[in-house]
């Protein structure tokens, strides 16, 4: 992607805890002010996503979303076991059975595990507390059907964090999500890089009209 478009990755503040209407001024904060881009977003930012393309400065011309969901991405038990165990489930940093099981899948790059540990490890663990707990508690459904602009969603044909009914949630709140699914895990940017950037730069590609 960085080879055909110019790339902005937008960083969340690591030590402060912010809700997800604080952390989608951050994210319009960096926009550029009249270039036309694209807003992609993974997992724990496609709420973020969601909000700022509902109320979309003029020149967004496109959303991606990886991953992601419009409401809580557990449901039921899950859900409550999550909110209550969230305080205790970011003191230790978790085992890489764990991290390969709901986020990268087994057949992932060595490489991965060391990376997502040192992510881990700069981001205090309130700050991680809090992200579950809107993660858990998010519902932007209405706002994803009020979104106008062409949307691709990438879905990952092997994710253990997102329930198959929340991805069927977003494909019936807004009928102009375009939904394809990459072999991979829940990372799907990171365990399929390759397919992913060529599904990424062709959406671009069309909303440019190349």
């Amino acid at each position: 992607v960085r080879s055909r478009y110019d790339v902005l990755i937008v960083s969340y503040p690591r030590q402060r805890v912010l809700s997800y209407a604080e952390l989608e001024s951050v994210v319009r904060s960096s926009i550029p002010e009249a270039e036309p881009f694209v807003l992609l977003a993974e997992s724990f930012s496609t709420p973020i996503a969601i909000r700022l393309a509902a109320s979309p400065p003029a020149n967004l011309k496109g959303v991606v979303i990886c991953a992601g969901f419009a409401s809580s991405p557990l449901r039921g038990a899950r859900r409550l076991a999550a909110l209550a165990l969230a305080p205790i489930l970011f003191q230790f940093t978790p085992p890489d059975v764990v991290l390969r099981w709901f986020l990268i899948g087994r057949k992932d790059d060595p490489s991965l595990l060391p990376v997502i540990r040192e992510a881990l490890a700069d981001v205090k663990p309130k700050v991680l507390v809090s992200r579950l707990r809107l993660v858990l508690n998010c519902d932007e459904r209405t706002n994803l059907q009020r979104l106008h602009v062409p949307i691709l969603f990438i879905r990952p044909t092997i994710d253990r964090l997102v329930a198959a009914e929340v991805y069927e949630e977003i494909r019936r709140s807004n009928p102009a999500v375009q939904m394809v699914e990459i072999d991979g895990a829940h990372l799907i940017l990171q365990t399929n890089p390759k397919l992913s950037a060529e599904k990424v730069t062709g959406f671009m590609a069309e909303r440019r009209g190349e």
